[in-house]
């Protein structure tokens, strides 16, 4: 975790006197106003045409300004021959060209007052160009401007409506910040949120991480009002008693997600040959983890499932867990898990019985937890889970939606808004009403899984992280 990973030293990095200089240039740069794509071009198959179409269908308000000498307008935008060229200052200029012309493009989007660029050109040191890089560091530093990458595939702030990446481009503002190293992957944790209707609120590749790093970005979003949550893909780690330290501070009010490859020998391997990272150990990571409050994915899918259980699952009181459920099998499995997990499959008071069983629900019904009272109806749920609140059965209540349930968004919703109770919902089997449904629970608040495993686990994540943060604030 110690590993040197930016071809400038750590030592060398820059530090703001009377306020964080760096963590300002990059706020300015999400809420950018003016921006040039250098490299932009006319040509639909080329990266340059498909970053610009981005900004554009992301629905970017401010001003672009494609750089291109050879071209008048590209997508009805008047084009500039150079950065000197553009008539504004700049905010951020997005930089896809050969490489060896980065160094020079930086400067000169530096000298015209952008506080950042994002250079998505590759061929830098993972390819074995130190020495470019390091101008590239140098060019950057010595006009004051940060650099996002190089190797990256872009950056994307949804409150600003920019997406000034690659591909894909966000319209759906959310909780969750996505960083992380791969552009690959980072995008499509931001995909699964777009479709899902989670949304994100940033989303930041890092690449080979010359300029700015893990570090900066954890502690830049932490101030970020828009980012509740953030998920994190690690292939190296530059400098580990600042990542430690930005991670523990951020942790107690903004969870964070790590996943990280090269865990092991194949994958550092492999790690070295993408980025040119150091993976560092893997125990010693693991450890630090623990020790300052980082929840750890095992893979992609639980990076997302448990950074969205930390942006929408509401910490419980305890570990009591009651499931209402419309099938059998999802109930069994949901205890299951919970019991695997360490949380408490809450035994039913006689009185929760007693009143439920008034409530004329079908003789099917199983009275016990799971409480499988085999209804498509939302309210019979609803009515259940308002009687569990009153006779104080559960910490958490878990919908298990094994068939169909229409209007479960609207009834969790009342239900959330009613009691306060930490509430998660899965659906298995759901069909086209899950595909419909999910995404209105998303945009309502409501944490919804595919299936009850995953929700226990993103549940049980969260319950560990309260308890993480209790005990830090009792040995402070």
């Amino acid at each position: 975790m110690t590993g040197r990973d930016s071809p400038v030293g750590v030592s060398d990095r820059p530090e703001s006197a009377g306020g964080d200089l760096r963590g300002d240039a990059f706020l300015r740069a999400l809420h950018a106003e003016h921006v040039a794509v250098v490299g932009a071009s006319a040509d639909p198959t080329k990266l340059g045409h498909q970053t610009l179409r981005n900004l554009l269908e992301g629905g970017f308000q401010g001003t672009l300004y494609p750089i291109n000498p050879k071209a008048e307008e590209i997508l009805g935008i008047r084009c500039y021959p150079t950065i000197d060229a553009v008539p504004s200052d700049l905010d951020l200029a997005v930089i896809v060209i050969p490489a060896s012309a980065v160094p020079e493009v930086v400067g000169q989007a530096g000298r015209k007052g952008a506080a950042a660029c994002v250079v998505l050109s590759g061929g830098f040191r993972e390819s074995g160009a130190q020495d470019l890089e390091e101008a590239l560091v140098r060019a950057a530093r010595a006009n004051r401007t940060l650099v996002v990458g190089p190797n990256v595939q872009g950056l994307a702030y949804v409150p600003n409506r920019l997406s000034a990446l690659m591909y894909p481009y966000f319209k759906t503002p959310g909780p969750l910040a996505i960083v992380g190293q791969s552009g690959s992957v980072t995008a499509a944790i931001g995909e699964w949120a777009e479709r899902e209707g989670l949304g994100i609120s940033a989303l930041v590749n890092l690449g080979n991480k010359a300029d700015v790093d893990e570090a900066d970005v954890i502690c830049w979003l932490a101030n970020d009002a828009a980012t509740r949550t953030m998920a994190l893909y690690l292939e190296g780690v530059c400098d580990g008693r600042r990542f430690v330290k930005a991670a523990a501070s951020a942790a107690a009010t903004k969870p964070i997600v790590v996943l990280k490859a090269g865990s092991s020998a194949a994958g550092q391997r492999a790690v070295a040959s993408h980025t040119a990272s150091l993976a560092g150990s893997d125990a010693v990571f693991s450890a630090a983890c623990r020790q300052f409050g980082l929840a750890r994915a095992a893979d992609m899918t639980e990076l997302y499932d448990l950074a969205k259980g930390f942006a929408l699952v509401t910490p419980p009181k305890g570990r009591r867990l009651l499931v209402i459920s419309s099938s059998g099998g999802t109930g069994a499995l949901a205890v299951d898990e919970a019991s695997r997990l360490g949380l408490e499959p809450a035994l039913l008071p006689s009185g929760y019985v007693r009143a439920i069983k008034k409530l004329g629900l079908s003789p099917r019904t199983s009275y016990a937890n799971p409480l499988d009272i085999d209804s498509l109806e939302a309210e019979e749920f609803a009515a259940c889970a308002a009687l569990a609140v009153k006779h104080n059965v559960a910490d958490t209540i878990l919908f298990g939606l094994g068939d169909p349930v229409p209007g479960t968004p609207a009834m969790v919703r009342r239900f959330v808004d009613d009691h306060g109770l930490s509430t998660v919902v899965t659906y298995l089997g759901g069909g086209a009403i899950e595909l419909a449904e999910a995404p209105q629970l998303h945009a309502a608040g409501i944490a919804c899984y595919p299936s009850p495993e995953r929700a226990l686990r993103a549940l049980a994540t969260v319950v560990d992280h309260q308890r993480w943060l209790e005990e830090v604030n009792v040995s402070q």
